[in-house]
């Protein structure tokens, strides 16, 4: 999980810088939309799914 949580960081920071320096044009909100779900809904899945790791024991998807 730790990686997952290095990539969305990572992204993030790369959309904020983006946003700041270049602009975003006309895709700027369709943008900024994409960027909060991801930066609020990443912690929702990766926390799911993490518990059904070890409610399991098994990686998701995968029956005992």
């Amino acid at each position: 999980m730790a990686v997952a949580t290095r990539l969305v960081g990572v992204v993030g920071l790369l959309v904020i810088a983006a946003m700041m320096t270049v602009g975003l044009g006309d895709f700027g909100g369709l943008v900024q939309r994409l960027f909060i779900a991801l930066l609020f809904g990443a912690p929702v899945v990766l926390a799911c799914l993490q518990r059904t790791v070890a409610a399991t024991g098994a990686p998701v998807g995968r029956s005992r």
